[in-house]
């Protein structure tokens, strides 16, 4: 049992660390102290999340999904492709033809010899 204690302490360790050092790259500059008041901080509103999940979106977050007032049919029109396709079939087997007539005058050219 020990080893497993031993294990799971010292991958906490490190995902701490990971932590503390993406926050330093990402710009953040408050490092391991930061880090600690981050992590009290989501504790402690841990109990109040569960209770009340809509009650704590951000401002920001509340404002964005009031602005949206799209339909599925407007996601899939704004997916639509233009007129011409990125890839085109015809160019495909074209492509393809080409390069199993290459193919096959490496081989026979090879069995030539």
């Amino acid at each position: 049992m020990a080893p497993v204690i031993t294990w799971t302490l010292v991958a906490l360790v490190v995902a701490a660390v990971v932590m503390v050092l993406a926050a330093l790259v990402g710009g953040r500059s408050g490092g391991l102290k930061e880090f600690l008041g981050d992590l009290r901080a989501g504790l402690r509103r841990k109990g109040r999340d569960a209770a009340e999940p809509a009650e704590t979106a951000t401002g920001a977050g509340r404002d964005a999904l009031a602005d949206e007032s799209g339909s599925v049919e407007e996601i899939f029109t704004v997916g639509q492709p233009q007129e011409t396709d990125y890839v085109n079939p015809e160019q495909i087997a074209h492509t393809l033809g080409r390069a199993t007539q290459r193919a096959v005058r490496g081989v026979t050219h090879l069995g030539g010899r």
